[in-house]
Protein backbone atom coordinates (compact mmCIF):
# COMPACT_ATOMS: atom_id res chain seq x y z
CA UNK A 1 0.00 0.00 0.00
CA UNK A 2 2.80 2.05 0.65
CA UNK A 3 4.74 2.13 -2.38
CA UNK A 4 1.19 2.04 -4.26
CA UNK A 5 0.72 5.90 -2.76
CA UNK A 6 4.15 6.58 -3.56
CA UNK A 7 4.29 5.09 -7.10
CA UNK A 8 1.04 6.94 -7.67
CA UNK A 9 2.60 10.37 -6.05
CA UNK A 10 5.44 10.33 -8.16
CA UNK A 11 3.25 9.53 -11.33
CA UNK A 12 1.23 12.44 -10.23
CA UNK A 13 3.82 15.26 -10.29
CA UNK A 14 5.28 13.54 -13.69
CA UNK A 15 2.32 14.00 -15.23
CA UNK A 16 1.79 17.76 -14.24
CA UNK A 17 5.38 18.34 -15.18
CA UNK A 18 5.17 16.39 -18.58
CA UNK A 19 1.40 17.99 -18.85
CA UNK A 20 2.97 21.68 -18.77
CA UNK A 21 0.85 22.47 -15.53
CA UNK A 22 3.79 22.72 -13.81
CA UNK A 23 7.85 23.40 -14.55
CA UNK A 24 11.10 22.83 -13.24
CA UNK A 25 10.83 25.37 -10.05
CA UNK A 26 8.45 23.01 -8.39
CA UNK A 27 11.03 20.27 -8.81
CA UNK A 28 13.28 22.70 -6.96
CA UNK A 29 10.67 23.97 -4.07
CA UNK A 30 10.60 19.94 -3.31
CA UNK A 31 14.23 19.83 -3.40
CA UNK A 32 13.80 22.38 -0.17
CA UNK A 33 11.85 20.13 1.43
CA UNK A 34 12.96 18.20 4.29
CA UNK A 35 11.94 16.12 7.25
CA UNK A 36 12.52 19.16 9.73
CA UNK A 37 9.58 21.17 7.05
CA UNK A 38 8.00 17.52 5.39
CA UNK A 39 5.23 19.96 4.37
CA UNK A 40 7.48 22.97 2.66
CA UNK A 41 6.16 22.78 -0.68
CA UNK A 42 2.67 22.29 0.25
CA UNK A 43 2.47 25.10 2.73
CA UNK A 44 4.48 27.82 -0.32
CA UNK A 45 1.68 26.28 -2.65
CA UNK A 46 -1.42 27.44 -0.13
CA UNK A 47 0.35 30.87 0.40
CA UNK A 48 0.80 31.53 -3.44
CA UNK A 49 -3.47 30.70 -3.53
CA UNK A 50 -3.96 32.86 -0.73
CA UNK A 51 -1.84 36.11 -2.04
CA UNK A 52 -2.95 35.26 -5.46
CA UNK A 53 -6.53 35.34 -5.22
CA UNK A 54 -5.80 39.02 -4.38
CA UNK A 55 -4.37 39.63 -7.08
CA UNK A 56 -7.17 38.09 -9.14
CA UNK A 57 -9.94 39.84 -8.05
CA UNK A 58 -7.51 43.19 -8.46
CA UNK A 59 -6.99 42.46 -11.71
CA UNK A 60 -11.32 41.10 -12.27
CA UNK A 61 -12.13 44.98 -11.11
CA UNK A 62 -9.78 46.82 -13.38
CA UNK A 63 -11.30 44.98 -16.27
CA UNK A 64 -14.98 45.76 -15.20
CA UNK A 65 -15.24 49.03 -16.29
CA UNK A 66 -13.26 52.15 -17.79
CA UNK A 67 -11.89 53.70 -18.45
CA UNK A 68 -9.08 51.09 -19.05
CA UNK A 69 -5.53 51.71 -17.22
CA UNK A 70 -3.49 49.33 -19.23
CA UNK A 71 0.19 50.16 -17.33
CA UNK A 72 -2.01 49.45 -14.57
CA UNK A 73 -3.22 45.95 -15.48
CA UNK A 74 0.24 45.02 -16.83
CA UNK A 75 1.69 45.79 -13.98
CA UNK A 76 -0.40 44.23 -11.71
CA UNK A 77 -0.44 41.06 -13.96
CA UNK A 78 3.31 40.74 -13.83
CA UNK A 79 3.47 40.62 -10.00
CA UNK A 80 0.63 37.56 -10.74
CA UNK A 81 3.30 36.03 -13.13
CA UNK A 82 5.79 36.33 -10.62
CA UNK A 83 4.00 34.93 -7.92
CA UNK A 84 2.87 32.07 -10.63
CA UNK A 85 6.75 31.60 -11.64
CA UNK A 86 7.71 31.08 -7.87
CA UNK A 87 5.44 27.73 -7.82
CA UNK A 88 6.34 26.71 -11.15
CA UNK A 89 2.74 27.27 -12.28
CA UNK A 90 4.22 27.00 -16.40
CA UNK A 91 0.61 27.26 -17.53
CA UNK A 92 -0.50 29.97 -15.98
CA UNK A 93 2.62 31.75 -16.00
CA UNK A 94 2.24 31.63 -20.01
CA UNK A 95 -1.46 33.14 -20.20
CA UNK A 96 -0.34 35.65 -17.99
CA UNK A 97 2.50 36.53 -20.59
CA UNK A 98 -0.65 36.46 -23.38
CA UNK A 99 -2.63 38.99 -21.23
CA UNK A 100 0.46 41.55 -20.72
CA UNK A 101 0.75 41.38 -24.78
CA UNK A 102 -2.86 42.62 -24.98
CA UNK A 103 -1.82 44.88 -22.60
CA UNK A 104 0.84 46.29 -24.83
CA UNK A 105 -1.71 46.58 -27.62
CA UNK A 106 -3.97 48.29 -25.49
CA UNK A 107 -6.84 45.40 -26.38
CA UNK A 108 -9.00 45.40 -23.57
CA UNK A 109 -11.48 42.57 -25.58
CA UNK A 110 -8.26 40.24 -25.83
CA UNK A 111 -7.16 41.30 -21.86
CA UNK A 112 -10.74 40.18 -21.21
CA UNK A 113 -11.17 36.91 -23.11
CA UNK A 114 -6.87 35.55 -22.42
CA UNK A 115 -8.25 36.46 -18.66
CA UNK A 116 -10.65 33.65 -18.28
CA UNK A 117 -8.13 31.67 -19.76
CA UNK A 118 -5.66 32.76 -17.46
CA UNK A 119 -8.35 31.71 -14.17
CA UNK A 120 -9.77 28.29 -16.19
CA UNK A 121 -5.46 27.39 -15.36
CA UNK A 122 -5.31 28.45 -12.30
CA UNK A 123 -8.43 27.00 -10.87
CA UNK A 124 -7.00 23.79 -12.62
CA UNK A 125 -3.83 23.89 -11.35
CA UNK A 126 -5.03 24.81 -7.78
CA UNK A 127 -7.43 21.10 -8.29
CA UNK A 128 -4.44 19.16 -9.46
CA UNK A 129 -2.02 20.19 -6.68
CA UNK A 130 -4.93 19.99 -3.91
CA UNK A 131 -5.21 16.22 -5.35
CA UNK A 132 -1.34 15.96 -5.50
CA UNK A 133 -0.67 16.98 -1.73
CA UNK A 134 -3.71 14.67 -0.76
CA UNK A 135 -1.77 11.61 -2.23
CA UNK A 136 1.50 12.47 -0.95
CA UNK A 137 0.14 13.05 2.27
CA UNK A 138 -1.14 9.76 2.63
CA UNK A 139 2.07 8.13 1.59
CA UNK A 140 4.23 10.29 4.03
CA UNK A 141 1.10 9.21 6.60
CA UNK A 142 1.62 5.53 5.70
CA UNK A 143 4.99 5.71 5.32
CA UNK A 144 4.78 7.21 9.29
CA UNK A 145 2.34 4.53 10.44
CA UNK A 146 4.86 1.30 9.02
CA UNK A 147 8.27 3.70 10.35
CA UNK A 148 6.31 3.37 13.87
CA UNK A 149 4.77 0.08 13.80
CA UNK A 150 8.62 -1.05 13.68
CA UNK A 151 9.53 1.03 16.34
CA UNK A 152 6.90 -0.99 18.78
CA UNK A 153 9.39 -1.96 21.63
CA UNK A 154 7.46 -5.10 22.12
CA UNK A 155 7.27 -6.28 18.74
CA UNK A 156 10.93 -5.88 18.16
CA UNK A 157 11.18 -8.04 21.32
CA UNK A 158 8.89 -10.82 20.46
CA UNK A 159 10.11 -10.33 16.94
CA UNK A 160 6.80 -10.93 15.25
CA UNK A 161 3.72 -9.08 14.51
CA UNK A 162 1.11 -8.65 17.65
CA UNK A 163 -1.83 -6.58 16.34
CA UNK A 164 -3.97 -8.25 13.91
CA UNK A 165 -6.40 -6.38 11.74
CA UNK A 166 -9.58 -8.31 12.70
CA UNK A 167 -9.17 -6.81 16.35
CA UNK A 168 -10.50 -3.68 16.25
CA UNK A 169 -11.00 -2.22 19.90
CA UNK A 170 -9.02 -1.23 22.30
CA UNK A 171 -9.12 -3.75 24.75
CA UNK A 172 -8.77 -6.57 22.77
CA UNK A 173 -5.33 -5.37 21.09
CA UNK A 174 -4.63 -4.65 25.46
CA UNK A 175 -5.41 -8.06 26.15
CA UNK A 176 -3.05 -9.64 23.38
CA UNK A 177 -0.10 -7.46 24.59
CA UNK A 178 -0.51 -8.65 28.22
CA UNK A 179 -1.21 -11.91 27.34
CA UNK A 180 1.75 -12.02 24.81
CA UNK A 181 3.85 -10.04 26.98
CA UNK A 182 3.26 -12.55 29.97
CA UNK A 183 4.07 -15.38 27.89
CA UNK A 184 7.50 -13.91 27.05
CA UNK A 185 8.52 -13.66 30.60
CA UNK A 186 7.51 -17.09 31.87
CA UNK A 187 10.82 -19.47 32.48
CA UNK A 188 11.95 -21.70 29.08
CA UNK A 189 11.07 -25.07 29.63
CA UNK A 190 14.93 -26.10 28.62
Amino acid sequence: MENQKKRQAAYMKRSLLDQGYLDEQFIHLEELQDDANPNFVEEVVKLYYTDSARYVRNIELALENGPYDFARLDNMMYQFKGSSSSIGARRVKRQCSQFQEYCNAKNIEGCRNIFQEVKQEYDTLKTKLETYFQTDRHEKDARKRYSQRAEDPLRVCLGRELWKDSFTDVESKHQIRCEQAHHHDLPSSS
